[in-house]
C-alpha cells in the first residue's frame, strides 16, 4: 500500500521529468541527425578537448550519437534506481532535487552535443569554457537543493555518518550545499580564464578532493556528537 501510495504521488512530477527529458533529447536528435546529413560518410568526428581547448580524439560519423544514447541511459537509470532504494523508494521519484539534479545532468550532456554538433561542421566552439560553465551552473544548482534532500541511499552525501544520523546528514547537506555553490562559480570563472595547460584540471579535482574531504569529515564529527545516531 505504502509503495502504491508513494507512486500516486510521483506520477506529476515525474511525468513533468519525462516530458521535458523527452523533449531534450527529441532536440538534440533532431540535431545530431541534421548534422549527420550534412557531413560525408568518414567523416572525422571530434570526441575530446584537452585543457587547452584544442581536439585531441576523433571518432567516426556513429559516435555523433552517442551522447543521445547515454541521455537514454541516463532516465533509464533514474527510473531504475527508485525501486531500489531501501528508505524512500518510489517516493524518491515526487523529489525535486533528485528530478532536478537529472534534469540538469541531461541538460549538460546536450549542450555538449551543441559543441560537438558544432565543431563537426569545421566551427569553431569554446568547448572548455562552456563545459566548465556547463558544470559549475549544474554544482551551483545542485548546491541550492541540496540541503532539501532527505536522508537515502541514491542521492547526497552518504557517508557511513550521514546515513546512520539524521542530525548528520541534514548538517552536512547544508555545508555541502554551500561548497558545491562555491566550486560552481569558482569553476565558469576558472574556465573563462587564460590559465596554464594542467591548471584547470587541478582546479576541478583540487576542487572535488577538498568538497569531498570537508564534508566527510564534517559528517563525522557531526555524527559523534549526535546521542540519536545509529551505532553499529
Amino acid at each position: 500500500m505504502r509503495e502504491e501510495f508513494s507512486m500516486k504521488q510521483s506520477k506529476p512530477l515525474w511525468l513533468r521529468f519525462l516530458v521535458i527529458a523527452g523533449i531534450l533529447i527529441f532536440c538534440v536528435s533532431a540535431a545530431t541527425l541534421w548534422v549527420r546529413l550534412q557531413v560525408p560518410d568518414g567523416a572525422r568526428i571530434p570526441m575530446h578537448w584537452n585543457a587547452k581547448g584544442e581536439i585531441n580524439d576523433w571518432g567516426g560519423t556513429g559516435s555523433l550519437w552517442l551522447m543521445p544514447l547515454v541521455m537514454i541511459g541516463m532516465i533509464a537509470l533514474f527510473a531504475v534506481l527508485p525501486r531500489l532504494e531501501p528508505r524512500q523508494g518510489t517516493a524518491l521519484l515526487n523529489s525535486k532535487p533528485y528530478l532536478i539534479t537529472g534534469l540538469g545532468s541531461l541538460f549538460v550532456l546536450a549542450c555538449v552535443q551543441v559543441g560537438v554538433v558544432f565543431t563537426a561542421q569545421g566551427k569553431d566552439f569554446p568547448m572548455i569554457p562552456f563545459i566548465f560553465t556547463l558544470v559549475g551552473l549544474l554544482f551551483v544548482v545542485i548546491g541550492n537543493y541540496l540541503g532539501k534532500i532527505r536522508s537515502n541511499f541514491v542521492i547526497g552525501i552518504r557517508t557511513p555518518w550521514t546515513l546512520s544520523s539524521e542530525l548528520s546528514w541534514n548538517k552536512t547537506h547544508r555545508l555541502g550545499g554551500k561548497l558545491f555553490a562555491l566550486l560552481g562559480i569558482l569553476l565558469i570563472v576558472a574556465g573563462w580564464r587564460k590559465w596554464p595547460d594542467p591548471f584547470l584540471t587541478w582546479v576541478l579535482l583540487g576542487g572535488v578532493f577538498l568538497l569531498v574531504a570537508s564534508t566527510a569529515t564534517y559528517s563525522y564529527f557531526v555524527w559523534k556528537s549526535d546521542p540519536a545516531r545509529m551505532q553499529g
